[in-house]
C-alpha cells in the first residue's frame, strides 16, 4: 500500500501500525465473542507513551474506548522532539552504528540487515518521539492541557516503583554517595527537571536503596 505522501517522513510509523491494528479488531472482535464498544489500549514503557499519544491524536476516534498507560514518558516533553531531529538520529544510528555509510541508500542497506544483528546494535536506544505536526499536532501534555485529545477515552495513567531502574543499572551495588551523584546527574537528562529541590525529591519518593540493593 503506498504511503500517504503526508506521512513520509513523520517518523510515525509504529504509531500508524497501532492504529491499523484497532481498525482491524474494531472489524472483527465481535467474532471473537468481543465488544468493539469496549477496546482498550494498554502499554507499559514505550508501550505507555504509545497508549497515551493514540490518546492525543484526533484520529482515532472510535478505535479505543480506553486506554492504560504504565510507566510512560509522555508527560515529559524532553521525551519528544521534532521531525529533523529524529531524521538526525535515524541517520547517526545507520551510518555510525550499522555502518551503512552511503546516505543515498540507507534505507536498502537497512533492509539487508539481520534482524539480531540491528537488535543488539540497537540495545537500549533512546529515540525520541516526533512531533510531526501531523500525527501529533503537539506535545501530548500541551494538547491535555487544551483539551484538544479524545474526549472519549477513558484513561488511566500510573506508574511503577522503582522506576529509576535503568538508571540504576550502570552503578549496581555502588556506595550510596555514588549512586546519589549518578542520579543528580541523570534525572535532569530523563526528565527535564533542573530544580535540586525537585530532583531531590524524586530520589527520595524512588528510595536510592533501588540503585544500592
Amino acid at each position: 500500500q503506498k504511503l500517504d505522501p503526508q506521512y513520509n517522513t513523520s517518523g510515525q510509523f509504529a504509531m500508524m501500525d497501532v492504529l491499523e491494528a484497532g481498525k482491524w479488531v474494531q472489524k472483527n472482535i465481535a467474532s471473537f465473542g468481543g465488544d468493539p464498544t469496549r477496546v482498550t489500549i494498554f502499554g507499559e514503557s514505550a508501550g505507555a507513551n504509545v497508549a497515551t499519544n493514540i490518546h492525543a491524536y484526533d484520529g482515532a476516534q472510535g478505535l479505543f474506548q480506553g486506554f492504560i498507560s504504565q510507566s510512560g514518558t509522555s508527560g515529559v516533553v524532553t521525551a519528544y522532539g521534532n521531525v529533523s531531529q529524529a531524521i538526525k538520529s535515524s541517520e547517526d544510528f545507520t551510518m555510525n552504528v550499522i555502518g551503512c555509510q552511503d546516505k543515498n541508500k540507507l534505507l536498502e542497506c537497512m533492509r539487508a540487515q539481520n534482524n539480531t544483528f540491528l537488535t543488539e546494535k540497537a540495545g537500549l536506544l533512546q529515540l525520541k518521539v516526533p512531533v510531526d505536526g501531523t500525527f501529533l499536532k503537539d506535545y501530548p501534555v500541551r494538547v491535555f492541557a487544551d483539551g484538544n485529545f479524545n474526549l472519549g477515552l477513558r484513561g488511566l495513567m500510573g506508574a511503577n516503583d522503582p522506576d529509576l531502574w535503568p538508571l540504576c543499572a550502570n552503578v549496581p551495588n555502588a556506595p550510596e554517595s555514588q549512586a546519589k551523584g549518578y542520579l543528580q546527574q541523570q534525572i535532569p537528562l530523563w526528565t527535564g527537571i533542573t530544580d535540586a529541590g525537585t530532583i531531590q525529591t524524586v530520589m527520595d519518593k524512588y528510595m536510592i536503596n533501588n540503585c544500592t540493593a
